[in-house]
């Protein structure tokens, strides 16, 4: 099978790929390297479907958005063979073809708590990635690198899915505008109560790069989440403001803003999952 990719300034065909629709078709184990990609509600299924596969040398290399899938990982196979990539990169498909729509920035892969002994490993992958046409570098601040990227994803994914809306047209809209604010400051005040590092002090100083870098590289692109939604009535709603919400019950902390944006994005999915069961378009 050949697929092509526009991708990272250029037009690339491949060919050549051995294709499984399930993991329990391939007969090989113990691989260099397995590559987690899924949606977060199919981080677990994924692990399980990898446990046959995995061998000594494996690492587990977790591309994805939100919270919870690099522990998954850990928790089936040991923290010491996992290593995690955040990815700010956004993308349209067909079958056969991905076109690149946006990339704010290189892949950013390192250990989960920036563990020094596996970043020989992350050097290693990252290197490999980058020589292969897909910008990465390696860090031992995956964790910060991953919120700061869930903070854009809480402020514009289930707004924007909901509405129907581009990032753009969600910043310009002052209502919105201040639900970013109050979804920024509710992330802030868990992540210092749980000990997740940020690069930022305050809500206030990250508000200032979403404002003037963040948006304005992505102000014409559509929520994944909204697209999510249309094609499979399901989403990552539980890994972004989802998980704002849960690590902020852990400390007594209250969320309301990213509450009411989980439970609206959950009853969308239900309208549309049984739209899509029942036939309808």
């Amino acid at each position: 099978m050949a697929s092509s990719s526009t991708v990272f300034g250029g037009t690339h065909h491949v060919t050549g790929l051995r294709l499984f629709s399930d993991a329990s078709q391939i007969q090989e184990s113990d691989w260099d390297a397995i590559l987690i990609t899924v949606k977060t509600y199919d981080t677990q299924s994924a692990v399980d479907a990898c446990r046959r596969l995995v061998g000594p040398q494996t690492w587990l290399i977790s591309i994805q958005n939100g919270h919870g899938n690099l522990e998954a990982m850990a928790a089936a196979f040991g923290a010491d063979r996992i290593l995690g990539a955040r990815i700010i990169t956004g993308a349209e498909m067909k079958p056969g073809h991905v076109t690149i729509t946006v990339h704010a920035d290189a892949l950013r892969l390192g250990p989960h708590h920036g563990e020094a002994d596996l970043m020989p490993a992350a050097r290693r992958w990252a290197a490999i990635l980058d020589s292969a046409g897909v910008p990465t570098q390696a860090s031992d601040q995956f964790l910060p690198y991953l919120w700061a990227k869930l903070l854009y994803n809480c402020a514009l994914n289930p707004m924007g899915a909901l509405l129907r809306l581009t990032y753009g047209e969600l910043w310009e809209h002052p209502p919105c505008r201040q639900a970013m604010s109050d979804i920024f400051r509710e992330a802030f005040a868990v992540c210092q109560a749980h000990g997740i590092p940020l690069f930022w002090q305050r809500p206030e100083d990250y508000e200032k790069v979403f404002d003037t870098e963040l948006v304005p590289k992505t102000r014409n692109h559509y929520p994944s989440m909204l697209r999510d939604l249309e094609h499979r009535g399901r989403t990552e709603i539980d890994s972004m403001n989802g998980a704002v919400v849960e690590l902020g019950k852990q400390h007594g902390i209250v969320t309301p803003v990213n509450a009411v944006l989980t439970a609206m994005i959950k009853r969308k999915e239900k309208a549309v999952s049984s739209a899509l069961a029942g036939g309808k378009h």
